[in-house]
Order: C-alpha cells, then structure tokens, then sequence
C-alpha cells in the first residue's frame, strides 16, 4: 500500500530513523551495537512494567464511593487519590527521561517499580486519606515509566525494535482492557485493600524479573548536565493548583472570586514554566519541539484527547454503579465495559493500517471524529444500555487510534535533533489534559451529590458527558486544521 504524499510520517529533511514511539530522552545513543540485547524474558518483564503502570490509571476508579466512606472523607477528597498518581507521573515524565539517558532505563524503570510497592503497601495498611493519598502518588512513578519500556527494547535492527514494542503495546492494550474489570472484582469480593496489596504483589513479581531480564545498559548522554529542578517543582505547583481550584469550588469552600484568582495564578504560573522551560540548558520538557503550526496542533489535539478520554474513564463507572443510574455491581459494571475493553485493545492495528495508507494525520482526524460521536451518542442516550455500550465502545476506541497516531505525529513534525524532545513533550501533554480533566470531573460530579448520598445526580453525568463532547470537539478542530496545513 502506498503512503499518501500530505501524511507521510518520515521525510527526505528529517533524521532518517527516528526514535521509538515513547521514548523520553534527549539524545539518542549512537552505540546500540555495543549495547547487551534484551532477550524474550527481558521484553516480557518489561511489558509486565508496563501493564501495571497502566492498571495505575483506574485502579481506585470502581471503589472511589467506597473509599470515601472506607477513609471519613468527602467524594471531593477522594478525588485527590486519583489526581495525585497522575500529577506525579507528569511531572515525573521528564526527569525519568532525563536519568535513563544518563544511567540508562533499567536502574529508572526498576526505581519507578520499587516506588510502586512502597506505595502500594502504604496504601493497604493505612486508614486515613493523607497517606493513601501519598501511596497514590508513590505509584504514578510507574505510569511515568511507561514510555521508557519502550525505549529499552531500541535494537540496531529496526524489525527487532517493531517486534518488542508491539509486544509492550499488548501488554499496555491488556492493562487498559482489563484494569478496570480486574480493579472492580478484586474490591468487590476482597475488599479495598486487596487493590494495594496485589499491587504490591504484582510489583514484587515483576521487580525480580525486571532485575533478572534486563540487562545493564548506560545511557547515551555522557557529560552531566543541571537538572531541571525548579521545572519539575513548577509544573507539580501549577498542577496541584489546578485540582485544588477545583475541589474547592465544587464543594463552596471557595466563593467564585477566590476560584478566579487561584485560576488566574495557575496560568501565570503556567506562563513562567514555559519561559523557565525555554532558557533553561537541560529543560524538563523541550517546549521548543511544539514550535511551529503543526506541531502546536498536534500537541494540542493531544492534550484535548486525552483529557476527554479520562471524561469518560471516571465518569461511566460511577453511572453504572449509581443506585439512580444502572445499580450495577462493581464486577458486573466492568462486564458492561468489556465490550470498549476490547474495541481499545484491537483499534491500533486498524489505526497502523489506516496510518500507511493515507497517513497518520489522516488517522488523527478519524480518531477524533469518532470520539466525538462516542460522546454525543453517550450525551443523548446514556440512560439507555445500547447507547452506554455503543457509545463507550466508539470513545475507548478512539483514544486508543489517536494514542497510536499522535507520537509518530509529534515526531515528524518536529524539527532535526528535536523529535525525542517531541515524543516527551506528546507524551506530557497526554498526561496533564488527563490529570486537569480528572480533577475537573471528579470535582464537577462531587458538587452534584447530595449530602448522604452516595453517587452524583443524574444531571451532574449528563453534564460531564456534554463535556466530554466539547473537549473532543476541540480535539477535532485541531485535527481537520492540520490535516489542512502544508507540510514544512
């Protein structure tokens, strides 16, 4: 099949072979054929990584309810168990990026998973939301270790590099399959602690086959640069200002002139990151890689696809469950969201396709388009179980076709010596459009449920859904305007 000549991802002008999809690091090593090779075991272990770091994701999403109660706190509180994993993971991105190119990923993806069982244990044996919060947090450093999974199986032979990250993208499309069946049965039938103690089991199992598998590789950046200290610090800031924003407001703690202000100082704060970002030698993020039209573009249908990913992810469990919506159990409300599970897991092989033949710009289009009619079928019929099933099924796909596209995206459009600073700062937009989604979401839906209740009401789902539809609406736009901007 022949690539379309407006969408090809690699051109004449551009490093002839660009870095894997995901990989995090500044500069790419030069001397791959000095390095020891991962063997089968390594490849599977490093999948096993990442499969838990995406189980991170909606690990707590079915028992959030069950936790407030479990820990003597407000819904509004305890959205700060899932908003705290995913701050740390964005702003833990970078830097784990930035330590794999000096030491290489096998000491970074180890310390990540070692910090996953630190927190998975603190978590199970605590009673308070204060130090389930911190587990939390503790096990979003495995979500950040994601992209360097990919990194680590990087060969000579790019057809051994195709085979291995197909083999980690299984393993990502299982974890997001199942993370959310699994997580619903465990707390269903062993209780909220089991969720942690697995955790920590399953870190255990794969932190001795990670040490056992992978073989020590250095990283390719040699001399020592300063790290981005005040980078990570200001983006962590700027995040935890924009949930706080927004769990205050939804609970009234805040009056709207207060919420303003916060607002108002989170996107100044958000303003002098990026100027950071841009004088700094060794920066968090290579913000300069989003210069230029195209590559703002992808950047921000990124950011505005996952976020409306994540509108659905913590929205419709607690639908299914609510005794005013389905009245589901747990178990059976994962059921319901297998058929999406499944749609997610088989979607990027149809999106590699499509890519080849008329282009990943092309793709970015169809995966937007097709989430934002997930939504508006969600937004009309969500009271109806053919339009929950038909309409979760279009927006997991959708995330998953548009997660496949938009890092081959980001790196051609970046500029030469810039295309792994592209892939991070894709792979942070990702993270921080789903983190200020999730603190939104579960702020919105906090406010709508009443005092002893247990669930939101039925006009605060019908809302999160209509925004849903927005942000995926803005991801399209972005989508159709670069699929109509001329190459450079």
């Amino acid at each position: 099949m022949r690539a379309h000549p407006r969408n090809v991802v690699a051109r004449a002008d551009r490093e002839p072979s660009p870095p894997p999809i995901g990989y995090t690091s500044t500069v790419m090593g030069s001397s791959l054929t000095e390095q020891a090779r991962i063997g089968r075991a390594g490849v599977h272990a490093l999948g096993l990584a990442a499969l838990l770091g995406t189980l991170m994701q909606s690990l707590v999403v079915p028992v959030l309810g069950t936790l407030s109660d479990a820990l003597g706190t407000t819904p509004a509180a305890a959205g700060w168990l899932v908003t705290a994993m995913l701050i740390t993971s964005a702003a833990a991105t970078g830097p784990a990026g930035r330590l794999a190119d000096r030491y290489g990923e096998r000491i970074v993806i180890l310390g990540c998973t070692a910090a996953l069982i630190a927190g998975s244990v603190l978590a199970a044996v605590s009673d308070t939301l204060a130090p389930v919060i911190v587990g939390r947090a503790l096990q979003g450093l495995a979500l950040a270790a994601v992209p360097l999974t990919m990194s680590a199986v990087r060969e000579p032979d790019p057809a051994r590099t195709h085979r291995a990250q197909s083999v980690l993208s299984t393993y990502v499309g299982v974890g997001g399959a199942l993370g959310y069946l699994t997580s619903a049965a465990v707390a269903e039938h062993l209780g909220w602690r089991a969720l942690f103690w697995t955790s920590a089991a399953l870190g255990a199992l794969t932190f001795g086959l990670l040490h056992r598998g992978l073989p020590h590789r250095t990283g390719p950046v040699a001399a020592r640069t300063r790290p981005d200290v005040l980078g990570v610090v200001g983006l962590g800031l700027t995040l935890v200002l924009v949930q706080l924003t927004a769990n205050r407001a939804s609970t009234g703690a805040w009056s709207p002139g207060t919420a303003a202000g916060a607002g108002a100082v989170a996107l100044v704060l958000l303003v002098v990151w990026v100027r950071h970002e841009l004088g700094h030698p060794s920066p968090l993020v290579d913000v300069r890689a989003a210069a230029g039209r195209a590559s703002a573009l992808v950047t921000g249908s990124t950011l505005l696809l996952g976020a409306a990913m994540y509108v659905g992810l913590l929205t419709l469990p607690q639908l299914l469950q609510a005794p005013d919506g389905y009245a589901l159990s747990m178990t059976t409300s994962g059921l319901w969201l297998m058929p999406a599970s499944i749609a997610a897991t088989l979607t990027p092989a149809l999106g590699a396709r499509l890519s080849i033949r008329y282009g990943p710009r092309t793709t970015l289009v169809v995966a937007t388009a097709t989430q934002l009619t997930g939504y508006l079928v969600l937004a009309v019929a969500h009271t109806r179980p053919a339009g929950v099933v038909i309409g979760t099924v279009l927006t997991y796909a959708a995330f998953s076709l548009g997660y496949a596209a938009t890092p081959v995206l980001a790196m051609a459009e970046a500029a030469v010596g810039r295309t792994a600073g592209a892939a991070a700062l894709n792979a942070l937009a990702r993270t921080v459009g789903i983190t200020a989604s999730g603190a939104v979401v579960t702020a919105w839906l906090a406010s709508t449920t009443a005092p002893g209740a247990s669930s939101p009401s039925p006009a605060g789902f019908a809302h999160v859904l209509v925004l849903g539809a927005v942000l995926a609406a803005g991801a399209l736009t972005c989508a159709v305007v670069l699929s109509r901007t001329a190459d450079h």
